[in-house]
């Protein structure tokens, strides 16, 4: 785009619009809020994390015992590695599409487009992590969601020693099966009387015992949806380079680029430390 005040107008707008974008994206995208952040690095280095290996507590040696035929190695061994990746998305606005309508409602159009997109990715990228928790599975393909399924989750967490609080995280037509379940009258086995009132109220999701709960249309609807239940330390967000936008002026294409950018690892920080939730989260009919 040859005009200078024109680029000039666009870029002096650019951060209002990213913060604005941004401000949008938090109130549909939570993973980043619920997962484990770090952001200390730059670069695409891969991130490892390990543990110490279990040892053994002797009890009542013998008097005089030799307790070197008892040393044990103090080793970690590795659980995770995540390798951040490079999210971008390109758009370019021409001479003859700005001619056609308002120049900054045009840019505004498409600067949050692309900011959301790319947290969009993000998100989606921190949601389907769930799928890959070792610390076991409830339910199958087909089957209906219900509170049992949920505390046989938090049961296995709570057995294994994974500290509370956990995160649930459900597609919302999963949820939505909680939701009218809560709402029917003398079920043989009711959820508690607080979500029941809730949802009834307000469609609530909230917090249950030790656990918070998250619901979330950004996973595909279908028959086997995974979901999860997890403490915060489960899934990682590695940020290595915040989301920014930038513009580039290039009048042999007599048009302007608009790219938005972020570097970032997501995956799984501590396998074991989450239970994949399946279940059928087909769209209402």
């Amino acid at each position: 785009m040859a005009n200078e005040s024109t680029y000039s107008l666009i870029s002096s707008i650019l951060n209002p619009v990213r913060d604005a974008a941004m401000l949008y994206a938090q109130k549909r995208l939570f993973m980043k809020d619920v997962s484990m952040m770090k952001d200390e690095r730059t670069g695409l280095v891969p991130r490892d994390n390990s543990e110490y290996a279990s040892g053994t507590v002797f009890k009542n040696l013998a008097e005089g015992a030799n307790g070197l035929s008892n040393l044990q190695t103090f080793n970690r061994s590795q659980i995770a590695s995540i390798t951040p990746a490079t999210y971008k998305a390109f758009y370019q606005l021409t001479d003859e599409r700005l001619a056609s309508e308002d120049v900054t409602d045009a840019f505004l159009d498409l600067a949050m487009k692309v900011t959301y997109e790319t947290n969009l990715q993000i998100e989606l990228d921190l949601l389907t992590s769930m799928a890959s928790f070792t610390a076991g599975t409830i339910g199958g393909a087909g089957s209906v969601l219900s509170w049992t399924m949920i505390y046989k989750a938090r049961a296995i967490l709570s057995a294994a020693g994974v500290p509370p609080p956990y995160n649930v995280v459900l597609h919302e037509y999963s949820y939505l099966q909680l939701a009218v379940a809560a709402n029917i009258a003398g079920l043989a086995n009711p959820g508690p009387l607080k979500i029941r009132d809730d949802i009834q109220s307000d469609y609530y999701v909230g917090s249950t015992a030790d656990m918070d709960i998250f619901t979330t249309g950004v996973l595909t609807a279908g028959t086997s949806v995974k979901q999860g239940i997890f403490n915060k330390m489960a899934i990682l967000y590695d940020q290595r380079k915040p989301f920014g936008l930038e513009t580039m002026n290039r009048p042999d294409l007599t048009s302007v680029v608009v790219t938005g950018q972020e570097y970032a690892g997501c995956g799984l920080y501590r396998p074991a430390w989450g239970v994949t939730i399946v279940s059928d989260a087909s769209t209402p009919s």
